[in-house]
């Protein structure tokens, strides 16, 4: 049929000599910047509506343990999403990955909108957090000074095969 879906495109496999994933399952995170809608507790809870296994094992005031770990202040799970600083919805957001425990995390710039000390204060927190989960964190970022927080990096040019069509 025209026009009818035929799948994915064609990927360049890259084998695990390249790659360094610890966890068979994947867990995606959800969007870098958490909605402006509901509370800061129902924003973090949100996964769990959808991963049944990440609900399995999700404890009692997970929500609320992972705030105070990340540094929140006491009460913020019910407040509005929308009246956080960048800074408090970036670590709502990191609270929403981690719940539930999830085997990988997969984090698309998540420090773009912080200046360099809260960076490091946010990325000390982000891996003690995973450190204590037992989660694997795959980042993607522009700013190659974070490298030096990871046991692997692969830079986009390893990996990509681009050539010029002529003009």
């Amino acid at each position: 049929l025209p026009g009818a879906y035929e799948g994915p495109p064609e990927l360049p496999q890259v084998g695990p000599e390249r790659l360094h994933i610890r966890t068979p399952e994947v867990q995606e995170a959800l969007p870098e910047q958490p909605p402006k809608l509901g509370n800061v507790s129902d924003n973090i809870l949100l996964p769990l509506r959808f991963g049944p296994e990440r609900r399995k094992r999700a404890v009692r005031d997970e929500a609320a343990t992972l705030c105070t770990a990340l540094g929140l202040p006491e009460g913020i799970t019910g407040m509005t999403a929308g009246r956080l600083s960048v800074g408090q919805q970036q670590r709502v957001a990191v609270a929403r990955a981690l719940i539930g425990q999830p085997p990988l995390i997969v984090a698309d710039e998540p420090t773009s909108a912080l200046d360099a000390a809260t960076q490091g204060t946010f990325l000390g927190l982000l891996f003690d957090r995973i450190a204590a989960t037992g989660s694997s964190l795959l980042m993607v970022s522009h700013d190659e000074r974070l490298g030096a927080r990871f046991d692997r990096v692969v830079h986009l040019s390893d990996i990509a095969q681009t050539e010029r069509l002529a003009a």
